[in-house]
Formats: C-alpha cells, structure tokens, sequence
C-alpha cells in the first residue's frame, strides 16, 4: 500500500545575469543606489564649480602680484607688456576659473622674485595666445592645455598645494 510520490517538477531555468553596475545597486538597495548616484553627480558638480568659486580670488592675486610687478624698476616696459596682454585676456568675463588659476600660478611663479627669465615670458605668451585664440575656453579645454604644456602644469601644481598663494599680499 504504497503510494507513489508525484513526479519532482524541473528546477526553474536559471535568471539571466545582471549588469556589474545593476548588480552593485541591486546590492546596495534603491535607497543606498540613489545614495551613490547622488554623491557621484555632487562630485562631478563641485569639480566644475571649485574653480569658478576660485576665480575671484585668482583675479586678486594676478592683479597684485602686477601692481607690484609694474612698480619694480627692475622690470621694463618691454617685459611686462606681455603681462599686460595676459591680464586683459584673463579678465575677460568668459574665462572659466582654470584659465584664472593657470594665470595666478602663472604670475605668481614668474613676478614675486621681481625678475624676469625669456623662458617665463615665453611661459606667458604661451597661455595668452592660447586665451586669445580660445576666449571661451572651458574646463576640459584647459585641462588639455596643461596636459599639452607639462612646465605650466607643473606650476600649476605648486600653486595649488598652498591655499595662501590665493591671497593676494
């Protein structure tokens, strides 16, 4: 008196695979996915608005670091006249904030020490024809700039690391 046992039903076919990234958010949740999405649109957004927020006080420093450089009788005319250039080209009210702290770092490496190299004018008219050519220059444009001329990004970089370079004296 045995009773047969119904027939076992196939084990249902397997779920297609997810995506990498749909996997990473199915793993976090919804909430923690929008979490991320969130944090990584912020980044993205304050990469872009950082050197706007900047350019004031990048302007600062260029017009300072020239009041004195054009007061030093050390300087001519001759040398400083493609500062000149540059200063108009940087106050232009389309250039982002890169193009501004490019410029500072700029004026700042070349003018404090009161003396001018033809390798530091050569520097600056360098940025300047680049700035005439390309007014409206954007971020990314920049970027490919300094990527393109590795003295001027370096000096960039020893700008940036003091946060006082950005007040003007």
């Amino acid at each position: 008196m045995s009773q047969e046992l119904p027939p076992v039903p196939p084990p249902p076919p397997p779920r297609p695979r997810m995506g990498q990234s749909k996997v990473i958010l199915a793993g976090c949740g919804i909430g923690c996915g929008v979490i991320v999405v969130v944090l990584v649109g912020a980044v993205v957004g304050l990469s872009f608005a950082i050197p706007s927020l900047l350019r004031p006080s990048a302007l600062a420093v260029i017009k300072d670091v020239y009041e004195k450089a054009q007061e030093n009788k050390n300087l001519t005319k001759d040398q400083l006249a493609v500062y000149d250039d540059l200063v108009a080209e940087i106050d232009y009210p389309q250039v982002n904030g890169l193009a501004a702290m490019t410029g500072a770092a700029l004026f700042h490496d070349h003018l404090k020490d009161g003396a001018l190299t033809e390798a530091e004018i050569a520097e600056a008219s360098i940025l300047r024809d680049y700035l005439q050519a390309n007014p409206d220059a954007g971020m990314f444009d920049m970027m490919r700039f300094q990527d393109n001329h590795p003295e001027i990004a370096a000096k960039m970089t020893e700008f940036q690391r003091n946060p006082a370079n950005l007040r003007p004296n």
